[in-house]
């Protein structure tokens, strides 16, 4: 029987090592990934909160895989979906009151004017302004570095 050779050994099945270790091998490299649980998946994994009961694994706006990835690996296939709520955070006050955050920035205006009706005026700004450095942000990770060598040193300059 012919020995076989690993590439790379990924460490953590969850959906950061899962991703790499999915690029890897779409690159034609023999990869192996370790996970100390039973299952992969990480915190994207689904759980069971009770006997027969399924949920989808709990994942916050900044741990969700990009749309790009998804589509890339052809996830759906595999019957992994995103799921969007309107609501985004929601914020219950010692007084028994809450205040809920929603997709919409009006709805969530609306909320605030319960509390604060300058608040709820400054909010849709403050919103527009919140995205527009998260839409940033996001073009910022995805982008390739400008490095123009294959292998940089200390005492090379980049530039």
């Amino acid at each position: 029987m012919a020995k076989k050779t690993l590439d790379i050994i990924v460490i953590g099945g969850g959906h950061n090592g899962l991703v790499a270790a999915s690029y890897l091998a779409k690159a034609g490299k023999q990869v192996l990934v370790l996970e100390r649980d039973d299952r992969a998946g990480g915190i994207l994994r689904a759980t069971e909160p009770a006997p027969g009961f399924t949920a989808p694994g709990l994942v916050h706006t900044t741990g969700r895989l990009r749309a790009s990835i998804v589509k890339d690996l052809k996830l759906d296939r595999f019957g992994y979906r995103t799921v969007t709520p309107p609501v985004r955070m929601h914020a219950p006050m010692p007084d028994g009151s809450a205040v809920t955050f929603w997709a919409d920035a009006a709805r969530t205006a609306d909320e605030v004017r319960t509390r604060s009706a300058e608040d709820a005026a400054a909010y849709v700004t403050f919103d527009k302004k919140v995205r527009a450095i998260a839409s940033f942000m996001a073009y910022v990770a995805v982008a390739t570095p400008p490095i123009r060598s294959r292998r940089p040193s200390p005492t090379r300059s980049w530039g």
